[in-house]
């Protein structure tokens, strides 16, 4: 099936580990990614997110924070950058939520 894809629409693809990927998608192509994936529930930290059933929520959490700063490092096109940062801070926001609720028993 061609879905009509082309490499420029989905720049940035990274492997969080347990079979879990981000995918940046750009806002062209958004509307036609969200029709294309609308079958696939995707629920961060979910029962069926396999890095957070294996690791823990704010582990898995910490773990995207680290492989994002290690793709970083190792150098990701310029467009990108902001992505790469929100996404990082995202997953520090989750990481904490996370953390706060392991530290407070009335959460």
């Amino acid at each position: 099936m061609d879905n009509d894809f082309v490499h420029t629409d989905v720049p940035s693809i990274v492997q969080l580990g347990e079979h879990q990927y981000d995918l940046a998608v750009r806002q062209r192509a958004l509307g036609k990614f969200e029709y294309v994936t609308s079958h696939l529930k995707v629920e961060p930290f979910g029962d069926y997110d396999g890095l957070s059933t294996r690791h823990g929520k704010a582990s898995a959490a910490d773990l995207a924070v680290k492989t994002y700063e290690a793709e970083l490092r190792r150098g990701v096109p310029e467009d990108q950058i902001p992505w790469y940062n929100n996404q990082i801070s995202w997953y520090k926001d989750q990481n904490s939520r996370y953390q706060d609720r392991v530290s407070s028993p009335t959460s």
